[in-house]
């Protein structure tokens, strides 16, 4: 009578360290990514849709996108979250960091979906925010060139053909383009 109360304790004991799963690193920074993405949505400056972003949380979940990214970088969500991390950092003002990211979503992963789009910001942002014209070409004549039918594609042309152009002279073309579709 004795040995099955011992022999119920032992079975019990076997099952639940049998059960338990050991911590999986991946899956708590997976976890850890999306919770910070989570405090970020919620924050009263984003969700005011004011131009600046939370600095501590944004960098804190840049941080966690590039910490994923160089940990895990077969993951299938890494591409996503380099392309995350660029946007954040757009939203930050740190377009030269923004651009390096990108940079490396289309190095690491070039035949991931999100590549015309991360050449398209990319050039976008060495025109637009940091008016590195020349910088901003050769993405763009990629994203056309490899990518022509990318919705973004379009966009890309249309920037090639008015960077250069003064505030008088884009408006002179945009009339005539306008004029033209009449």
């Amino acid at each position: 009578m004795r040995a099955l109360p011992l022999l119920t304790l032992f079975l019990s004991l076997l099952f639940f360290s049998c059960g338990e799963k050991k911590s999986d690193p991946q899956a708590k920074a997976r976890a850890n990514v999306e919770a910070l993405e989570k405090k970020l949505k919620a924050d009263p400056a984003t969700m005011s849709g004011d131009d600046r972003l939370n600095d501590s949380l944004a960098s804190n979940v840049v941080k966690a996108y590039l910490r994923f990214v160089e940990d895990y970088p077969k993951d299938s969500l890494a591409a996503d979250y380099l392309f995350k991390a660029a946007d954040v950092m757009r939203g930050q003002f740190r377009w030269d960091n923004a651009v390096q990211v990108l940079e490396q979503l289309i190095r690491q992963y070039p035949q991931d979906k999100r590549v015309p789009s991360a050449l398209f910001f990319a050039g976008f942002m060495l025109h637009n925010d940091l008016g590195q014209h020349m910088l901003a070409t050769p993405y763009l004549e990629r994203l056309i060139k490899e990518h022509p039918d990318h919705r973004l594609a379009q966009d890309a042309v249309f920037l090639l053909e008015t960077m250069h152009m003064s505030e008088e002279e884009l408006i002179r073309h945009l009339e005539a383009k306008n004029d033209s579709l009449l």
